[in-house]
């Protein structure tokens, strides 16, 4: 039985929102990284991050949730974890809030909307 996340989601008919959604997402993701690239998540928007995590996916990318930047964690000890993500992923992009973009475009290409 070949059972995969977009296959379960798009014979759903409950989550055929989420389905399209994510797939809009993953379209949209498609068109600035190429297949198997790493796409970083930091959004606060729960709804969003699934859209994107799953649309990546959908569309042979590798999503990966990360942590936004919180007064729980120095700027230092932030800077080295975005540095060690970006020397072990080496991700494509990152989607992340408007609010967090100047903290994360000094490590990595940034897109806030889809």
């Amino acid at each position: 039985m070949d059972i995969t996340i977009p296959s379960v989601l798009r014979a759903s008919v409950k989550h055929k929102d989420l389905y399209e959604n994510s797939k809009y997402a993953g379209s949209f993701i498609s068109k600035i990284t190429k297949n198997k690239e790493t796409v970083l998540i930091a959004t606060k928007n729960t709804e969003k991050a699934i859209q994107v995590f799953l649309g990546s996916i959908i569309y042979g990318r590798i999503p990966i949730i990360i942590q936004s930047p919180s007064s729980k964690v120095s700027e230092k000890e932030f800077s080295q974890k975005m540095l060690e993500i970006k020397n072990q992923e080496n991700p494509s992009v990152c989607f992340c809030d408007e609010e967090n973009r100047k903290n994360f475009e000094k490590f990595f290409n940034i897109i806030t909307e889809i």
